[in-house]
């Protein structure tokens, strides 16, 4: 089964451009999705002639839709589909608008899904599906409930997912990063030392000193297990939710 062809979303920085990258340097042809069109043509300039950059908010169908059959039509079709495409963000219970609880949701969740239905008439038999979750997909953050309902429901969906293509030797399976050397970190450092009324490098120790292996993990090391998820030595793994988190978690 050839990994030739992938779709990437949300790949213009930090894991969907480590994803999208690796999958390059290994001599593939990649639709780069994302919000940022300047970002990702970057990664075109990068790799000419084999990565393709494409404006897609997951969030609304009718640019799915379209980006993804755009995307199908210079790529052949596609043998991998990395749904990688997320925000974060508290969501305490006692917040008085849905707008944010929403928007993570329709993000993290919905967009995954369509951005799957869209491709999959585009994914021969044999084809590869990985959903970025997070270990906030097991286990539960205090003012995280939107983005731990959405990483919770992503495994679900997951499982579902991989029964239902079965049939078709689609394997689809989910991967849980912890803590991760990306903006959307740095973002949540900061924003949760504020809410803890912490300095964001006191937090940061904090955050450090809590995983086992004691650091954050670089972008690269969870595109490694994209690829290994995408080779031919893993075609019997599906279903799965697969933590790769320097030890926060250990199922």
């Amino acid at each position: 089964m050839s990994t030739q062809r992938a779709l990437v979303t949300g790949a213009s920085r930090g894991i969907g451009r480590a994803i999208a990258t690796r999958l390059l340097e290994g001599g593939g042809v990649v639709a780069a999705t994302g919000r940022s069109l300047d970002a990702l043509r970057e990664i075109e300039r990068e790799f000419p002639g084999r990565a393709h950059a494409l404006r897609m908010d997951v969030r609304d169908r009718a640019q799915v839709d379209a980006a993804v059959a755009a995307a199908a039509g210079a790529l052949g079709g596609f043998d991998l589909v990395v749904n990688n495409a997320g925000i974060a963000g508290h969501t305490p219970i006692d917040d008085a608008s849905d707008d944010r609880w929403l928007d993570i949701l329709a993000t993290n969740l919905t967009g995954a899904m369509r951005v799957t239905r869209a491709a999959l008439p585009h994914v021969p038999r044999g084809g590869r599906i990985v959903n970025v979750s997070s270990v906030l997909g097991k286990f539960g953050v205090s003012r995280m409930g939107a983005y731990c309902a959405s990483k919770h429901g992503l495994i679900g969906w997951t499982r579902a997912l991989a029964l239902e293509l079965a049939p078709r030797d689609i394997a689809v399976n989910a991967i849980c990063p912890g803590w991760v050397e990306t903006d959307m970190a740095t973002l949540g450092v900061v924003e949760t030392a504020a809410s803890l009324g912490k300095t964001p490098e006191e937090f940061r120790r904090e955050a450090i000193d809590a995983v086992p292996q004691k650091r954050f993990l670089d972008p690269s090391e969870v595109a490694g297990l994209v690829v290994y998820l995408a080779s031919p030595e893993a075609r019997a793994v599906t279903g799965q939710a697969i933590s790769i988190c320097a030890g926060q978690t250990t199922f």
